[in-house]
């Protein structure tokens, strides 16, 4: 893995948030009211003018005067326009697509007459994979033969190849490695207490790769409870029984239902703290005092994954 310092715009939107937003303020302009600066006090009243959009919800009005006119403004046709739009390609943090989408919802923003959008610069370390020696897993016999080989990509949905923004299998921030172990131990989900179920079996883990499934616990921590127990590196892989539990059955997947296919690989990063490790705790703009000690953030641990 190599880790990279981009100066780039990065906005995270929601498109339910989006339309949410677009529909409260055509709303407002409709009627001629200011929703966004109404004072707290009216909007709290229980005399507030008819005008409000703030009433209390009461009975069977759950989601209130405000939160019924926004439901009746969405219209789903829009939301899976959107979405599918923004999940029309790769668009991880730093690439050409993040900024292209960034720079869309800024002037969408814009044209739907929001006062103010701009995008916010900020130095950020990443962490990309190395394109031209990608993560994978192999299976060798005794003669040296190899016997399987993991994928790096799934397979193409509707024989559409995929283009240079999907990135191949990888977990950010998980160090470079090429291990080799004659024993692979299975530790369940990678908690703690399956590492200790493993421990008191009378399994030894030093020096030997271990393989979890996703799922339970966050990914990173997986990775930390190998580092934990000594082992010298991690294969996390997808349990269908956890992602698509119809499977067994002939069940559809993805793009004919919301299970993840077969071929699906999971993605993301290992890192144990929020945000940009390199101003912990701070927004990672000019002013912030950059951790001399963000090294430490990472694991130890190389991690391979099928």
């Amino acid at each position: 893995m190599n880790d990279w310092v981009y100066r780039g715009a990065k906005l995270g939107i929601f498109t339910a948030f989006l339309s949410v937003i677009i529909a409260l303020w055509s709303y407002s302009n409709a009627k001629g009211i200011d929703v966004f600066s109404t004072p707290l006090e009216e909007r709290e009243s229980e005399t507030a003018p008819e005008h409000s959009l703030w009433k209390k919800p009461t009975g069977n009005n759950y989601f209130g005067t405000a939160g019924l006119s926004l439901l009746n403004k969405m219209d789903p046709k829009n939301i899976e326009d959107y979405l599918r739009y923004l999940t029309s390609t790769g668009h991880m943090a730093g690439t050409k697509q993040d900024l292209e989408q960034a720079e869309f919802v800024k002037e969408f923003f814009l044209e739907h007459g929001i006062d103010s959008a701009h995008l916010q610069p900020y130095n950020v370390q990443l962490s990309y994979p190395d394109i031209s020696n990608p993560n994978k897993v192999y299976l060798i016999d005794g003669n040296g033969s190899v016997k399987f080989t993991s994928r790096i990509l799934e397979e193409n949905q509707n024989g559409v190849p995929y283009d240079e923004s999907i990135p191949p299998a990888f977990m950010a921030f998980s160090p470079a490695g090429s291990i080799t172990t004659k024993e692979l131990v299975f530790v369940n989900y990678g908690r703690y207490e399956d590492f200790q179920q493993v421990k008191a079996m009378g399994i030894n883990i030093t020096g030997k790769i271990v393989i979890a499934k996703f799922g339970r616990i966050f990914r990173g921590d997986k990775v930390l409870n190998a580092q934990r127990f000594n082992a010298t590196g991690v294969i996390l892989y997808t349990d269908p029984s956890d992602y698509h539990p119809d499977s067994d059955s002939g069940g559809p997947s993805y793009p004919n239902s919301y299970w993840l296919p077969g071929s699906g690989i999971q993605r993301g990063s290992i890192m144990w703290r929020d945000g940009d490790p390199t101003t912990p705790f701070y927004p990672s703009i000019v002013a912030a005092v950059t951790a001399t000690s963000a090294v430490t953030t990472k694991t130890k641990t190389p991690k391979a994954e099928n």
